[in-house]
């Protein structure tokens, strides 16, 4: 946690929210978003952030004008801070759901995180997996997760990157749900959506 809040805190000063959250740009960062959008109905859904950061998410979807009920949880104290002053009026929580029984199996129609699994501070690709079984139960019908591809060019050591083959047939095997793996956004970047049977 304490490397967590390191990487981060140096970069919540920034004037823009992608930059706030290390996204190396707008563009990029919203794409994420583009891509849960059009690949779930969100519509009268209930969605959980996972690692909201200043909860972009929300307010991206309300610009679309869509009805849904979202609970953003974010560990760093310090971005829900933020994110309270930016949409005062979500529903936002502190605390880690990975270490702690925070939410209750398929309390939520969708569960999405965007970047949780990007920083390399010691945890091992192993924690991606776990997050997922964790996820998985907090979900009644979707999963959908990003992470940096192995096919990215300017591969840093601060940041981790996955095959996304190895993670589809490691996730369809334990789990045997309907997998649609979207890897056309970004050069350094998939989106696989799980659909729970």
């Amino acid at each position: 946690m304490q490397k967590l809040r390191e990487h981060y805190i140096r970069f919540l000063s920034a004037d823009e929210e992608y930059a706030k959250l290390d996204w190396e740009d707008a563009y990029s960062h919203l794409k994420r978003f583009e891509v849960l959008q059009e690949a779930v109905s969100l519509e009268g859904k209930s969605l959980l952030d996972v690692g909201c950061g200043v909860a972009s998410l929300y307010r991206y979807l309300k610009a679309y004008n869509i009805s849904f009920h979202y609970t953003g949880i974010d560990a760093l104290p310090e971005m829900i801070h933020i994110a309270q002053k930016l949409s005062p009026e979500a529903h936002l929580l502190t605390g880690d759901p990975f270490q702690n029984e925070i939410f209750s199996p398929e309390s939520f129609d969708v569960v999405f995180a965007s970047g949780i699994f990007n920083l390399n501070i010691g945890y091992s690709h192993d924690f991606l997996y776990h997050a997922i079984e964790k996820m998985h139960l907090w979900a009644k019908e979707y999963v959908v997760f990003n992470a940096l591809h192995c096919r990215s060019q300017c591969q840093e050591t601060t940041y981790l990157y996955y095959n996304p083959e190895q993670v589809v047939n490691f996730l369809s095997k334990k789990y045997g749900d309907t997998l649609r793996l979207i890897d056309d956004y970004l050069i350094n970047d998939f989106t696989i959506v799980m659909k729970k049977h």
